[in-house]
């Protein structure tokens, strides 16, 4: 069966779409494993930042939803 000429050029797209792809996340594997990199995440995700439980809105400082009653007959 042969392949019509768009669907050979979306083939070929999608072979080098995916060949990017897997490279760009082999790329982003090695940068993500590097020491100081993952030294730097552990940090930003450690205990030492958090949410200021004073700062924080309670539950009666949110806002209510509102509707608008619609006519449908």
């Amino acid at each position: 069966m042969y392949l019509q000429s768009g669907e050979l050029k979306f083939s070929i797209i999608r072979a080098v779409s995916a060949r990017v792809c897997l490279r760009h996340a082999e790329r982003m594997k090695t940068q993500l494993l590097k020491p100081e990199v993952r030294d730097r995440i552990k940090y930003l995700s450690s205990e030492q930042f958090g949410v200021d439980e004073k700062k924080r809105p309670g539950a009666e400082d949110v806002p209510q939803a509102s509707f608008r009653k619609l006519n449908v007959d």
